[in-house]
């Protein structure tokens, strides 16, 4: 990625304006930046644009930086961008608040031209490692299409003996479910088999589209169109979602970026 889309919400306009300039003397790789003051408009810009990395002043006049990051979050077919906060030091009740929506960097004002240097090659390497691992999910999706792994059906074990023969390629996820399995298909459709989720990781084992995300679940990452580490959320491609455990998601992340 050559450059990166930024937008700065702050309702001061000298504190926008100074930060602006810094950003386009010190921070070559920053391409786009826009400002607004308003919440409903930066609501409307996250919309209508592509913004990587978002500089976000807590108090504005008709809500709070949080209340965009909420909007962002409801909004799945907007991409959430690195955030970087800018706030005063009489803010610092929100740190914490900041943390648990994975916010990339906190900055104090009046901010330091090193930390913000720091903030934003922070917040582009953390893109860039994103975007080798989303890259890495569509080349195996493509892979998958492409090549035979000698698995094309597995057998599902259900109640009363009854046998069901599943395209692997069909399967979305395994679940644990108490003692059984939980197989969700592409098609919608849910199996129920009474053998636990370690027989199909083993069964599956040799499968390079199958990865273990939790302790309860194992997903085609084939069917997986987009990871974000931050929130450990898996998206599949219909738009139905699952998240992976710190340990899983961690795992996932070296993965995707071998």
């Amino acid at each position: 990625m050559k450059s990166f889309n930024s937008l700065i919400v702050e309702d001061n306009r000298k504190a926008s304006d100074l930060l602006k300039n810094k950003l386009r003397k010190y921070c070559p790789l920053i391409g786009v930046i826009d400002q607004t003051a308003h919440l409903d408009e930066a609501k409307n810009l996250v919309e209508q644009n592509v913004y990587h990395i978002l500089f976000l002043d807590i108090g504005l006049p008709s809500g709070s930086g949080f209340d965009l990051i909420e909007y962002v979050r409801d909004h799945p077919d907007i991409k959430m961008p690195a955030i970087i906060f800018t706030t005063g030091q009489n803010e610092q009740e929100y740190l914490l608040k900041a943390i648990r929506v994975s916010a990339s960097d906190y900055l104090y004002k009046p901010i330091s031209t090193d930390e913000l240097i720091q903030a934003v090659h922070k917040a582009t390497t953390r893109i860039q490692q994103e975007k080798k691992i989303n890259d890495n999910l569509e080349l195996i999706s493509v892979l998958s299409t492409q090549k035979s792994h000698g698995l094309g059906q597995i057998p599902i074990l259900m109640i009363k003996g009854v046998i069901e023969y599943v395209d692997v390629e069909k399967i979305k996820y395994f679940e644990a479910n108490s003692s059984m399995t939980t197989i969700r298909l592409t098609e919608g459709k849910d199996l129920q088999s009474v053998r636990h989720l370690g027989y199909y990781k083993d069964q599956l084992r040799d499968h390079p589209s199958f990865f273990q995300i939790s302790a309860a679940a194992v997903v085609n990452l084939s069917q997986i169109s987009r990871y974000d580490h931050s929130r450990l959320l898996l998206t599949f491609k219909d738009g139905e979602t699952i998240h992976a455990s710190k340990r899983g998601g961690k795992d996932l992340r070296d993965f995707l970026r071998n």
